[in-house]
């Protein structure tokens, strides 16, 4: 076994960790707590290191226009007291607006504009004939306006539903089986470690 105190600690974390797997127990807890605890103070130190490097330097630097921002910033603390709750409003206000527009701006670029984009191919291969028929399969299965009509159109858009209902659900499986790869990779990784760099069970 070996001596080194990082990889104990690590090595007896992890084990806490999949203790879990038994029932929750005062060891999985403490695990817990040691892994909120240390990304907590990660991201406060991480924040320090922004507003060291990106306010408090550029500003001795002569670029006040940074000011604005470290007052919004301190604006923030004012939701401690509820004398002075009123000035978080502001900067909460700005963030919100922000955040929302580019979270607007990043999902119309990139599940629109780009899946549109994606999709328009030419016709010459057996991928892309799958890809552009999946796609239409798809969003006819969410044309609810033109289905059950008892048209020739409506028969048509019943067809492709059903088929763009299967394509979801392959899609759904896929993306299931994917992530339970990465998780099995994790859990291989950390058995791994324990094996190989703590244990020396497998060299």
């Amino acid at each position: 076994m070996t001596t080194d105190f990082g990889i104990w600690l690590s090595a007896l974390l992890s084990l806490a960790a999949f203790s879990f797997l038994i029932k929750e127990n005062k060891f999985y807890n403490i695990a817990e707590s040691a892994f909120i605890g240390v990304g907590t103070g990660y991201a406060f130190a991480m924040a320090c290191s922004n507003i060291k490097s990106r306010g408090l330097q550029k500003l001795a630097e002569g670029d006040f226009l940074v000011i604005v921002p470290l007052l919004l910033g301190l604006c923030l603390f004012g939701k401690m007291s509820k004398s002075t709750s009123w000035l978080g409003r502001y900067p909460a206000a700005l963030l919100m607006g922000i955040g929302s527009a580019l979270a607007i701006r990043g999902a119309v670029e990139s599940e629109i504009v780009r899946q549109i984009a994606a999709t328009c191919m030419p016709l010459n291969s057996i991928n892309n004939i799958i890809t552009v028929v999946g796609t239409l399969a798809t969003v006819s299965y969410f044309l609810f306006t033109l289905k059950g009509s008892g048209s020739h159109l409506s028969g048509t858009i019943d067809t492709l539903s059903r088929v763009g209902r299967c394509m979801m659900m392959i899609a759904f499986g896929a993306s299931f089986a994917n992530a339970t790869m990465g998780r099995c990779a994790t859990l291989i990784d950390r058995l791994r470690f324990l094996f190989e760099e703590w244990i020396y069970l497998i060299r």
